[in-house]
């Protein structure tokens, strides 16, 4: 170094006094800049503003004291509010909460399951725009609650360090850490957003007042430069999160204090060995303790000195990047290193709270915060980052102070810990720049180092930078969260939606990424959606976000999440999505089943329109449903299936709403007709069954609340008929199932015959069991007969239907696939009661009586002999011969009839 700037660098670190510092000052200006209060600043340190009062109510620099909740420092802000989730009472439901927990398979999952429901439930909470901060609030503090009792559960594993179990739970943790720092996030840098816009013309006027006079200090230039640069002002927010994200890092790590005595001096061994120099012994190190005196003499401090100096600038680096400056100045000066606690107390802009006078309505003398010789310590930090005889972390610590990146980059070996580097460096030459243009010293200021940015970046370029820092390998290893930090910085919310939707779209990815991620990623897109503006995400992108979500709900079985969500969706997404839902719903359980429908019509989503999809969905399921009437022809058993039962049941989500009993009408119709085209009689009747006896009731009730006198709809008219047509099948198949059942399984036997040679009691016996059994067979007879009129009436009920026959709408409607299947049932089933009907009029010897079903086929009035096909014609017409021949004999003529 140059003599004489290495002698005025000695006069201006003689000028500052031992520091004692706040806690968690900002990087430029001497006062706190994420307080929240001016009185949380102590006397000493509090200044009066230069800038007239205004609703504002104080300058820009303080942007912190709204934006952000908290400091930086391990000791306040936010790590008191996590503290204080282990000592409020609920701590000890969080310890309850563990063994169940731990006695679990999954005790992560299990510790965590309440947190869908609880963000649900916040979502719904503030739906306002104007509640955007108090959800993200909500947000984070739900993540610190989950957080506590993930840790309570980890620290009841540690016997199972490596496991998979174990595994999931440090996984859980860092996700769920990673959110609570992207929510901070948020926050912060939208409440910077918000305020903004809502006072640029009162922050113009300020600026203007604050900073137009040459008397300005470094300092004030600073806070005035916060106040109007909104790149500078959200770069330095960045970095007061990445700060506090650091300080709440529980990683475990070599402290000094474990090494040194506190209030030891410094260099100690090397000291020791100097003494033992004098008293006759030999050394080879230091020969002088000046802290200059190992690089200027060119002689190695005692090995043990090197190592503890080592060890003490990691953890001074590792202080400055928790933000916890003054930890840090404490740190060296209890290890003796006072040079090193004054050193760190040089990047500060100078400010004198005097200058001007007593005026400024302080009554004494306040000390003077900051280096008036900044330029002089810059180049001096600058060079020894640039020198060789300085550690890795001794370089960082400077080098993080005076922007050198290239000295920083070395140490920081995460993505936060780089992003922290550039966001720092970005600050530190916007500042520079203001300083060398908006004042004017008292002595010309020291040229920049080489090397020293002549220009500040974009926050895209600072993107670029780190991601060919990172590397390509590396930049695709980051989790979902890292992406929406990102885009979250650079306030580029549609890159955001469209990133995320990319990253689950990934078929291997989707397979492996946690449901914790895509709520965190549902919830993100959908506060973007609601900020809105000119930014506003992409409808398509947000509902590939979200239905991802929904999808994962529904395949974990969160009914009572599902609805809120799928109400985000467009409407055929909502279907689909609670569709697949209801599918899974248990058919013995109705309760769950209606509560689920309930949610759904309080979350606004078309029930009418999800049941009537989803029974349509079941009833399709079957290839041959899709087309019945021309799968009527390949042989199926006429047996009822589990499938079968399925498709009946289904109708149950038609029957909790008595509005929707019309489409359960219809849906139990289409049921019906696909069945009796496979020839399934048994399953319709099933589902006929389903229906409530007082469903037409219902229905015709609606038509006289909607249509106000009106005749109702075709197709709900039709559909009451065709309801009709099928009880009217259905009863003509009943009345013929049970005259089979009778005429074929309940015929009396007749008695054996008495052996030959046989007692004559027996023979009497024998003689008084046919005379019963005559007795019985005429009673059989009778109920054989009036069961076949029975059936007669039925099926003429059905071949003579009223107003234009069976299965023949009265009204035209639009619907091609009914109509076929319709005149496909009429071609089957009138032939096919046709047949039954003689089979039981010749078997119950009412042959006189058949002549009369020709005489109904053959009518052009009805027309039914249009729908037998020519083999069903010749076999009803040889058919028709049998009968004649046995009528002749009995005195009628061929059709039945007397002759005359």
């Amino acid at each position: 170094m140059d003599p004489n700037l290495s002698d005025s660098l000695g006069y201006a670190l003689s000028q500052l006094s031992t520091p004692v510092p706040e806690r968690s000052r900002s990087r430029f200006s001497n006062r706190s800049f994420l307080q929240r209060t001016q009185d949380s600043i102590s006397p000493s340190s509090r200044r009066v503003s230069p800038w007239p009062p205004s609703r504002r109510n104080g300058s820009r620099v303080a942007v912190a004291d709204t934006l952000i909740n908290s400091t930086t420092d391990c000791g306040t802000g936010l790590l008191r509010r996590s503290v204080n989730v282990s000592a409020n009472p609920g701590a000890t439901d969080v310890t309850l909460f563990t063994a169940a927990a731990l006695a679990s398979e999954h005790p992560a999952v299990s510790a965590t399951a309440g947190i869908y429901a609880e963000f649900m439930e916040a979502y719904h909470s503030y739906a306002s725009e104007h509640d955007i901060l108090d959800l993200l609030d909500k947000y984070e503090a739900l993540c610190e609650k989950y957080l506590a009792k993930l840790k309570k559960v980890a620290e009841r594993m540690v016997s199972r360090t490596g496991d998979a179990v174990w595994q999931e739970t440090q996984s859980c943790l860092t996700l769920l850490t990673e959110e609570r720092n992207t929510w901070q996030l948020t926050k912060v840098l939208l409440r910077d957003q918000l305020e903004s816009a809502e006072q640029l013309d009162d922050e113009e006027q300020m600026i203007v007042d604050g900073v137009g006079g040459k008397e300005t200090s470094d300092r004030q230039i600073v806070d005035a430069l916060y106040a109007k640069d909104a790149l500078i002002r959200r770069a330095q927010l960045v970095v007061d999160w990445l700060e506090r994200c650091a300080a709440l890092d529980h990683e475990s790590e070599d402290r000094v204090e474990y090494f040194a005595d506190v209030g030891g001096c410094a260099w100690e061994n090397t000291l020791y060995r100097l003494q033992s120099q004098g008293d006759g012994g030999v050394s080879n190190c230091v020969s002088q303790l000046d802290p200059d005196a190992p690089s200027r003499l060119q002689q190695p401090l005692h090995d043990e000195d090197r190592e503890d100096e080592c060890r003490l600038f990691r953890n001074v680096f590792c202080h400055l990047r928790k933000g916890q400056l003054q930890r840090a100045q404490e740190l060296a000066m209890e290890n003796g290193h006072h040079w090193l606690a004054a050193a760190l107390e040089g990047w500060k802009a100078h400010h004198d709270p005097n200058y001007g006078g007593l005026l400024n309505g302080a009554s004494s003398l306040q000390p003077a915060e900051g280096n008036p010789y900044r330029d002089l310590w810059k180049e001096a930090a600058w060079d020894a980052v640039s020198g060789p005889n300085c550690s890795v972390y001794e370089r960082a610590v400077y080098a993080a102070l005076c922007g050198n990146l290239k000295g920083l980059v070395p140490v920081c070996h995460k993505w936060k810990d780089l992003l922290w580097a550039h966001m720092r460096l970005l600050v530190d030459v916007g500042i520079e720049q203001e300083l060398r243009t908006a004042t004017e010293q008292s002595r010309s200021l020291e040229p920049l180092p080489p090397g020293y940015p002549n220009q500040r970046r974009t926050l895209q370029e600072v993107f670029r930078d780190l991601q060919a820092t990172l590397g390509f390998a590396r930049q695709g290893e980051l989790g979902l969260e890292y992406v929406v930090q990102r885009c979250v910085i650079l306030n580029d919310v549609r890159g955001m939606a469209e990133e995320m939707k990319e990253w689950l779209a990934n078929e291997e990815r989707r397979v492996t990424v946690p449901m914790q991620t895509v709520r965190f990623a549902a919830h993100m897109v959908l506060l973007a959606r609601r900020v809105g503006g000119s930014q506003a995400p992409s409808r398509e992108a947000c509902d590939a976000v979200v239905r991802c979500y929904v999808s994962q709900l529904v395949s974990e079985g969160r009914a009572e999440l599902v609805a809120t969500y799928a109400a985000t969706l467009p409407t055929a997404d909502q279907v689909s999505s609670y569709v697949r839902l209801l599918k899974d719903m248990p058919e013995d359980d109705p309760e769950q089943r209606e509560l689920c429908l309930t949610l759904a019509r309080e979350a606004g989503l078309n029930v009418p329109l999800i049941t009537r999809t989803l029974v349509e969905q079941v009833r399709l399921a079957d290839d041959d449903f899709a087309a019945p009437e021309e799968a009527s022809a390949r042989l199926r058993s006429p047996d009822v299936t589990p499938e079968d039962l399925r498709k009946v049941a289904s109708l149950d989500w038609l029957l909790f709403d008595p509005s929707t009993r019309g489409e359960a009408l219809k849906q139990a119709n289409a049921l019906m007709r696909g069945f009796v085209c496979l020839g399934k009689v048994a399953a319709a009747r099933e589902a006929f069954r389903r229906l409530p006896s007082d469903s037409v009731d219902v229905v015709s009730a609606q038509w006289s609340r909607t249509t106000e006198g009106r005749s109702a709809a075709a197709d709900d008219e039709n559909a009451v008929r065709e309801f009709f047509c099928f009880q009217a099948l259905l009863q003509a198949h009943q009345s013929f199932q049970d005259w089979f059942e009778q005429f074929h399984r309940h015929k009396p036997a007749p008695p054996e015959e008495v052996a030959p040679g046989a007692r004559f009691s027996e023979k009497v016996a024998h003689e008084h069991r046919v005379r019963s059994h005559q007795l019985e067979l005429q009673q059989w007879r009778g109920t054989v007969s009036t069961l076949a009129r029975e059936v007669e009436k039925d099926v003429y009920n059905v071949l003579l239907f009223v107003d234009g026959g069976w299965m023949v709408d009265q009204r035209e409607q639009a619907d091609d696939a009914r109509r076929r299947q319709m005149e496909a049932l009429r071609r089957l089933c009138i032939p096919q009661l046709t047949f039954l009907l003689h089979e039981a009029l010749l078997e119950s010897g009412l042959a006189a009586d058949c002549p009369r079903l020709l005489d109904v086929v053959a009518s052009e009035k009805q027309g039914l002999y249009r729908e037998f096909g020519h083999e069903e014609l010749q076999t009803l017409l040889r058919r028709s011969k049998g009968v004649s021949l046995p009528l002749l004999d009995e005195g009628l003529d061929a059709l039945g009839y007397p002759l005359e």
